[in-house]
């Protein structure tokens, strides 16, 4: 299985109990380790998700994965406003998450027409202080 189809499992067998917030922070740590990750319902039948990691993408159609899409991305743009003091923007635009002395830059788009999201992983120099703050994910469900 390649590190791409293992993404996309991250939709297909949620572990009872799991949050959207489980999820994203999956997606989150999956761009730390790679240093991209995107994901996106493309333009094409059947519906699929689609998922690149490492210059590799694997497609997904399963439903649970394209049911809880959307819900996902306003999902994190409500933790990027909230972790960032900035206006929630739940239909699309640029996000900044902080997460192990990592800076994840992410690009999304959350319409009826375009549903994706793209992450870049910018590790923090040794002189900055991105690294300073701690994140304890959330465990609670979509707010």
């Amino acid at each position: 299985m390649t590190s791409a189809e293992q993404v996309l499992k991250h939709f297909a067998e949620l572990p009872a109990g799991t949050t959207v917030d489980w999820i994203i922070e999956r997606f989150l740590a999956c761009a730390c380790d790679a240093g991209s990750l995107s994901i996106e319902i493309p333009h094409s039948e059947p519906p699929r998700l689609e998922a690149t990691l490492n210059g590799r993408t694997a497609s997904d159609s399963g439903r649970p994965g394209l049911r809880l899409f959307r819900t996902m991305l306003a999902r994190m743009a409500k933790m990027a406003a909230d972790e960032g003091g900035s206006k929630f923007e739940p239909y699309g635009g640029h996000l900044v998450f902080h997460r192990a002395g990592t800076r994840i830059e992410t690009e999304f788009e959350n319409t009826t027409v375009d549903q994706r999201f793209s992450m870049i992983a910018i590790p923090a120099s040794p002189t900055s202080n991105l690294g300073s703050e701690s994140h304890h994910p959330a465990v609670s469900g979509a707010g």
